[in-house]
């Protein structure tokens, strides 16, 4: 029976109510089509309809493989979030989200998963797979050092020299090839790698956009900012593209100039620049950003969206400013500094609702990255704020409880491995580092795939999940 027929057959069967025959019709269909992922799903839901729930499970995981072989990314993850729904220790199913995720271009969506998946197999006494989810956000994350020195640690504290020496010399050469020749060097003498001429570094910018009222909150992540290295790209592109990337670059030449002039402005200088001259650049700008992101160039259009919104907050046009930083803040879901900007926006602006928000998508973060201390400060802020704040309390009792039960793996790990106490730090708190290093090092992800995995949530009738991810997906306000 060809594809098309069999899901005719098991529409009119559905219609008349026929769940029985169209179960039967399914579990021969999946042996006869083991890539239709549609197959595996429609049968887990009705397996679900018929209360057996671990039947419907086993058959999703399926279906994620068939989604998977297929390269239907979008499907197979909306199917592995069904899952968790009906059994959300189901391991293999974070190791599934991080490498689909990973697909998708999404690191830190990946690597979050990745991270869960570990955790759950440390907790279980499953050392190997562990180990393998951090090689996977090594490579999520390439040419970071201290992202490959951690893992090092990690390996070295389980008594695994040799392997742990190979992470080394990759994270020396890294820090090497981005300029931080001390870095290098402390390593070196800690692993005792054969001396290398070290090659001096090039001048490095790095862009200082943070108050001095959070410089200490902040100043983690300013000093785990990646170096960009630029690529020159040549690419063929069809007529209509390459008239845009002629507009963009035409248009980049005019507001140039203005731009230059209104962001470069002296603290010292005592006339603010005109109200109209300014709304017509920022305009401009944000028309430069637009076009930008239609032709995928991100890193150009936050440039220029990050421009209008300072130029904006300066010339206390803070309605603006606050549009600009949402959108902004929407292409960098995990950047803390843009989300500080709003919180000083809500406070020129007396906006206790923006202020709390914002707060609250903060402490997310800062508990994603494991720096708790800083979390519980921030929500208590967001309680001074308005003390009746579910999602503050909530969060809070999280971090509470999530201290109780706190598992020192490094006891685990030596129970098993028979090493001795570490002189430093023990692997748990190895791991906490690690994970620290990882979401400080994540970039922006690709939003376009956030837009078809809402589309895919919204076919397999995850509604709260697609509208999030669309949500996402939004370039604009």
């Amino acid at each position: 029976m060809s594809l098309t027929k069999l899901k005719r057959q098991i529409v009119e069967l559905e219609s008349k109510g026929s769940v029985d025959k169209v179960i039967e019709l399914l579990e021969k269909a999946i042996g006869e089509y083991p890539n239709e992922g549609t197959l595996f799903n429609k049968l887990g839901d009705l397996y679900v309809k018929k209360n057996k729930t671990k039947d419907a499970v086993d058959v999703y995981i399926k279906g994620v493989e068939a989604f998977k072989n297929e390269t239907y990314f979008s499907n197979a993850i909306a199917l592995c979030k069904k899952i968790l729904r009906y059994e959300k220790d189901r391991i293999e199913v974070y190791r599934y989200l991080g490498e689909l995720h990973g697909e998708l271009g999404q690191k830190g969506e990946a690597a979050n998963y990745y991270l869960q998946y570990a955790d759950r197999e440390f907790s279980n006494e499953n050392v190997e797979p562990a180990l393998d989810a951090y090689l996977h956000i090594k490579e999520l994350l390439p040419n970071n050092p201290k992202v490959v020195e951690r893992i090092g640690d990690i390996y070295q504290q389980l008594n695994r020299g040799t392997d742990a020496n190979k992470l080394y010399q990759e994270a020396i050469k890294l820090y090497i090839a981005s300029g931080e020749k001390e870095k290098a060097e402390k390593l070196k003498s800690k692993v005792g790698v054969a001396e290398e001429k070290i090659e001096e570094p090039a001048d490095v910018s790095i862009e200082n956009l943070v108050s001095p009222e959070v410089a200490e909150l902040l100043k983690a992540e300013e000093e785990a900012e990646e170096k960009v290295e630029e690529k020159e790209e040549v690419v063929k592109k069809e007529p209509e593209v390459a008239e845009k990337a002629a507009q963009a670059e035409e248009a980049e030449e005019k507001v140039e100039e203005e731009v230059a002039e209104e962001i470069a402005v002296e603290v010292t200088e005592e006339k603010p620049p005109k109200e109209k001259e300014t709304t017509e650049t920022v305009a401009k700008t944000i028309e430069l950003a637009e076009l930008y992101l239609s032709l995928d160039q991100n890193e150009e259009a936050l440039e220029c969206f990050s421009n209008a919104a300072e130029l904006s907050f300066k010339n206390k046009d803070y309605d603006k400013a606050r549009e600009i930083y949402v959108t902004i803040s929407k292409l960098k879901p995990v950047d803390l500094k843009v989300r500080q900007r709003l919180i000083e926006v809500a406070n020129r602006t007396n906006d206790t609702e923006l202020a709390e928000s914002t707060m609250i998508e903060m402490a997310k973060l800062l508990i994603q990255r494991e720096a708790k201390s800083q979390a519980k400060n921030i929500l208590k802020k967001t309680l001074e704020i308005n003390p009746k704040s579910k999602s503050a309390k909530k969060l809070l009792k999280q971090i509470k409880e999530k201290e109780k039960e706190y598992i020192d793996l490094g006891d685990i790990l030596r129970t098993e491995l028979g090493t001795e106490e570490p002189a430093r730090l023990s692997v748990g708190e190895l791991i906490q580092e690690f994970r620290k290093e990882v979401f400080e090092s994540i970039g922006e992800s690709d939003f376009k795939s956030h837009y078809d995995l809402g589309v895919a949530y919204k076919e397999m009738g995850l509604y709260s999940e697609a509208i999030e991810e669309f949500g996402i997906s939004m370039k604009d306000n």
